[in-house]
Formats: structure tokens, C-alpha cells, sequence
């Protein structure tokens, strides 16, 4: 049986943000979504002034947050880094005559069927 004491809900905004950063550093950011809604419903439920010995949970959780939102933005980051630098290498390879449909710049596609080869 657990026992729930008027610090729960802050221990757990804890354990969310702790685990927020885990997924983010990871690189698992579809289920960091499902986290901040637990954490917006958690929130939720706090009292407007939180008990003093919830200080020390409430500072680290709010630190963990920085820290999580820090985590996002260079995920975010390394993302469009990625994303630029596939659209690079399609303009390249189109450049070289990949095409957008894989074919060579000399010939339309579907053009290989009718050329003429024996001359």
C-alpha cells in the first residue's frame, strides 16, 4: 500500500521532470508529450501556496524544467541541423542527375524504353 502525504504531488512533478530530460537526452520526444500533459493535470491540482516543505521538491522540479526545456531547444536544434542537411543532399543529387523521380538528368523519365541504342 502506498502512502500518499501532502508532498506527492511534488515528488512526482520530480520524477515527471527527471524523466522528461531522460527522454529528451535520448532523443524520444513523442513521449515527452504525454509527460507534459501529466505534468499541466498535476500542476493543476497544487494548492495557489504550496506548503514549506515542499520548497526543496519545487526548486528542484523547476530546475529539472530549465533543464528539460534547455534539452529541447538543442534537440530541436540538431533536428532542423538534420533536416538542412537532407535537403542538401537531395539538391545534390538531383544536381548530379538523381532527379527527384531517381532518374538521369539526360533522359525524361520513362524515356529509357524508346531510345534508340543501335546507332
Amino acid at each position: 500500500m502506498q502512502v500518499v502525504d501532502h508532498l506527492t504531488p511534488y515528488r512526482r512533478l520530480v520524477e515527471l521532470a527527471e524523466t522528461e530530460c531522460a527522454l529528451l537526452q535520448a532523443g524520444h520526444l513523442d513521449e515527452v508529450e504525454v509527460l507534459q500533459f501529466e505534468w499541466a493535470d498535476l500542476m493543476g491540482t497544487l494548492p495557489a501556496v504550496p506548503p514549506r516543505d515542499a520548497g526543496d521538491l519545487l526548486r528542484r522540479a523547476v530546475a529539472l524544467s530549465a533543464q528539460a526545456q534547455q534539452d529541447y531547444r538543442s534537440v530541436m536544434a540538431d533536428l532542423q541541423r538534420e533536416m538542412g542537411e537532407a535537403g542538401r543532399t537531395r539538391a545534390v543529387g538531383r544536381a548530379y542527375g538523381g532527379g527527384s523521380y531517381g532518374g538521369s538528368a539526360y533522359a525524361a523519365p520513362g524515356a529509357a524504353g524508346r531510345i534508340d541504342t543501335a546507332a
